[in-house]
């Protein structure tokens, strides 16, 4: 089922490789430091999003962390 969501401001933060719970841990809180750096005001957790297949080459593998902003 495919819903529309109002637009909403990202900050993001991409890697590639595997993604394991330490990794996507890791970038959460890296992300959050350089936010945090910035003065930038955050308006909920941050979130993972991974969009390949399981049989992509790990070096291509596009993961991302993001956290919505004001």
């Amino acid at each position: 089922k495919l819903v529309t969501i109002p637009e909403k401001k990202m900050a993001v933060m991409t890697f590639r490789w595997y993604r394991t719970d330490a990794r996507v841990l890791s970038k959460k809180q890296e992300l959050l430091d350089v936010i945090k750096k910035d003065a930038v005001e955050v308006l909920g957790e941050p979130q993972y999003a991974g969009y390949n297949a399981p049989w992509t080459p790990p070096w291509m593998i596009r993961n991302e962390v993001l956290i919505e902003i004001a």
